[in-house]
This record gives structure tokens, C-alpha cells and sequence, in this order.
């Protein structure tokens, strides 16, 4: 939003450090457009994908601020991600679907993968993460074919993909680096 850096404010009896931020101006606010819980840029950061848990997709042109395509499904999306070429987009649907569409929001193959779908990232190497309440599956990016499972550790918190740089992948609830060879 705003150049610059934050400067640390202490307060009483806090354990963590709040900042008072740069004023700055958004370029743009999906506020007033639903109750969005996974976001993606596309990797030339032309499209915005958007999935709410109302059941719907959306797809934004960053540059024009304008919503190019709504699509919308039966169960609530749990995660979002693009392809590393951006020419497909990954959307996991909590009922245990994944949907494969191209970056103009056209479907392309679904697949099926069992449990609660909590989360969904794709590697550098084009596998997908798949993260649900009890496991995380290695799945095959064109068929869904599970590669491989790691169980989910009971934790204080729903368990979720937090990052995904290359081939790691940093999980919490509770937090674990898995590293995809």
C-alpha cells in the first residue's frame, strides 16, 4: 500500500509487536465482492483468482480492475492455485474435487480425491499439494493420481498449506516442512 517501513509500537502486557503503518492508497479493493478465503496471482500476475466460500470462482484482469469470469460450484473452494506456466489454474473444492480449468476459467478435467480438501498449492515440479484433515497427498497435476500421502499431525489449528517454495512445502496445524523430491 504505502512505501516505507513500519515502526514498532510497544504495548503493555503484548507479546506481539504492533506497527504503525505508512498511510498509503490501495489500487484497487474487492471489499464489497463477496467473502474471499484463497487468492492467487497467475505467475505474469495478469489474472487474480479468487474463490470465496459461498461456492464461486472469480477471476479478475488486475490490469483493467474488472472481473472477466464468475464460475460456480457446489461446494465451497478450500484453495486456489496456478500452474508455475499459468496456463491452468488448480481450485480445490472442500467436498473432495479438484477442478482443472485453463486461465480463462474453462474447465479442463476434474478429479476426485477423498477426506475434506482444507487446502491445495501446485509445485515448481507441477505436483499438487493436496491437504486435507487427516493427510497431505503428492497428487499428479493431469490424471489427480495420488504419488504419495504424509498423515497430519494432530495440532491446535485446521491443518493448511501455509507456503510452497519450489519443492517445500511449509504446512501448520502443526508446522512441518516437507521437502518433494
Amino acid at each position: 500500500l504505502g512505501g516505507g517501513k513500519g515502526i514498532p509500537m510497544g504495548v503493555k502486557d503484548e507479546r506481539t509487536p504492533s506497527y504503525s503503518l505508512p498511510e498509503g492508497t490501495p489500487i484497487a479493493s474487492l471489499a464489497k465482492q463477496g467473502n474471499f478465503v484463497r487468492m492467487r496471482f497467475s505467475p505474469d500476475g495478469k489474472t487474480l483468482a479468487v474463490g470465496d466460500n459461498e461456492c464461486e470462482l472469480r477471476l479478475w484482469d488486475v490490469a483493467k480492475r474488472k472481473l472477466e469470469r464468475a464460475v460456480a460450484y457446489k461446494s465451497p473452494i478450500a484453495g486456489v492455485d496456478w500452474a508455475p506456466d499459468g496456463a491452468s489454474l488448480f481450485v480445490a473444492l472442500q467436498g473432495g474435487r479438484v477442478e482443472v480449468l485453463d486461465r480463462r476459467g474453462t474447465p479442463l478435467r476434474p478429479w476426485k480425491h477423498p477426506g475434506v480438501l482444507t487446502d491445495l498449492r501446485v509445485l515448481s515440479s507441477n505436483v499438487v499439494a493436496v491437504m486435507t484433515s487427516k493427510h497431505l497427498a503428492l497428487a499428479d497435476a493431469a490424471t489427480g493420481r495420488v504419488l504419495a500421502k504424509l498423515a497430519n499431525k494432530k495440532g491446535a489449528y485446521p491443518p493448511a498449506i501455509a507456503d510452497v517454495r519450489g519443492n517445500l512445502i511449509l504446512t501448520r496445524g502443526p508446522a512441518t516442512i516437507v521437502r518433494v523430491v
